[in-house]
């Protein structure tokens, strides 16, 4: 997934492809293709459904440094869970690329055995850049939702919903930023996340109609112009 900006000039480009350079890669997509791993240093255990490599001493040093700034430092940022949910993936992305990246390299003759550290390093290199183009994108949805639950948020805070409301009584009355169901569940989430609102069941008694989501609103809110959302 990747979100890359607009180059700033634009130019003519009008030579012959690198036919070495192309004939390199299809030779290198052919030898994977029909590959015995075991020959090039792929380890097989019974009971196993495939062979597998496994990192070299370095390699596997570098991996549990990685693997520890993940886990201790990216994922424990305040990021959006959306966002949170798609760098876990991360945990397995790495080597699956470094395995990869290795290949190739065994396939083009360079290396055989075990992953190698600059394979490694290679993967590493790769999941900053996929991490880069993911928070863009991610971003068009997380910063987005900000305005609006801001605003829903002055709504709050100048009682016009009550203590007490449902989803529809937000998106159905015209106001700017949740001409949408979607778009003022958005904001309601945000501003759950944000202890602003709780998801509350429908009162009983109530069975007309197809149901609603209800939130109740935070008493300790203020009950003036409120805090800016970051």
């Amino acid at each position: 997934m990747v979100y890359p900006d607009e180059p700033t000039c634009w130019k003519l480009v009008d030579q012959y492809p690198d036919s070495n350079a192309r004939e390199r890669a299809f030779e290198i997509v052919r030898k994977l293709a029909h590959m015995d791993f075991l020959q090039y240093g792929a380890l097989f255990e019974d009971g196993a459904k495939a062979p597998y490599f496994r990192f070299e001493n370095a390699a596997q040093e570098r991996f549990f440094q990685w693997w520890s700034d993940l886990e201790n430092e990216t994922l424990r940022r305040e990021e959006h869970p959306m966002l949170l949910e798609h760098l876990a993936k991360y945990r397995s992305l790495m080597p699956s690329l470094a395995l990869l990246f290795h290949l190739i390299d065994v396939a083009d003759e360079r290396n055989a055995g075990s992953v190698t550290l600059q394979a490694a390093e290679m993967a590493i290199g790769w999941c900053e850049l996929l991490a880069a183009h993911a928070r863009r994108v991610y971003g068009m949805v997380t910063v987005s939702r900000k305005p609006a639950a801001a605003q829903l948020a002055e709504k709050l805070s100048s009682g016009v919903l009550g203590t007490r409301f449902a989803l529809r009584d937000v998106y159905r009355k015209d106001w700017r930023l949740f001409d949408t169901k979607e778009r003022a569940e958005a904001a309601c989430q945000e501003l759950i996340q944000a202890y602003w609102l709780r998801e509350v069941p429908r009162p009983r008694g109530v069975h007309n109609g197809r149901p609603s989501t209800q939130y109740k609103v935070n008493a300790n809110i203020p009950k003036t112009n409120p805090t800016k959302l970051t």
